[in-house]
């Protein structure tokens, strides 16, 4: 109890009452949010997340979290940019521009302007569910065919071939189905 106490107290002397983007009294639900702010909790809880998320930089120059994947080191992120709306695209190099003129002049936005803790963070979950699904469907394709480019390639599928074992004979069934109804 006494420790819950002085995070409270920590966290109300480093924000005591933030007007604008950092409050308490954030709205959950939303698709793309933090997976920390889901959830009812408690006063002392959400004093104690906000602390935090304020502790981190990319809030105080307006950038979302997903603003922050490495495109040239995550193919996956590179592989969602390129199915991105327009306008999420828009949105995404502004602010990293924004970040990018903030951080030169060595200065972060008014705290009014942080992007809000409650903010859908994770705008590309979509897109990267669809292509962790579209990888599963390859990898089970080519483990049901046997269809490798070479012995290593081979290899490196032994966990995914051992894992879903008989998801793939599952699908070797179906093919084999296929395949013999279309001969005939």
């Amino acid at each position: 109890m006494a420790v819950a106490k002085g995070v409270a107290s920590v966290a109300s002397k480093a924000y005591p009452a933030v007007p604008g983007g950092l409050s308490t009294t954030w709205i959950t639900g939303k698709k793309y949010q933090l997976p920390t702010i889901q959830g009812d909790n408690s006063e002392v809880a959400k004093k104690w997340k906000l602390f935090l998320y304020s502790q981190k930089d990319y809030c105080k120059v307006g950038l979302l979290r997903h603003d922050m994947i490495a495109v040239d080191e995550f193919h996956m992120a590179r592989l969602a940019k390129a199915r991105m709306t327009q306008e999420q695209l828009n949105g995404m190099n502004y602010r990293i521009n924004r970040a990018l003129m903030l951080s030169a002049i060595k200065r972060n936005l008014p705290e009014e302007e942080w992007t809000p803790i409650d903010a859908e963070h994770r705008y590309l979950e979509d897109i990267f569910d669809q292509l962790n699904a579209e990888e599963f469907e390859k990898k089970l394709m080519k483990a049901a065919r046997n269809d490798y480019d070479d012995n290593w390639e081979r290899i490196r599928m032994l966990p995914f071939r051992a894992y879903h074992y008989l998801k793939i004979q599952q699908t070797r069934k179906e093919l084999a189905h296929r395949f013999s109804q279309s001969v005939v």
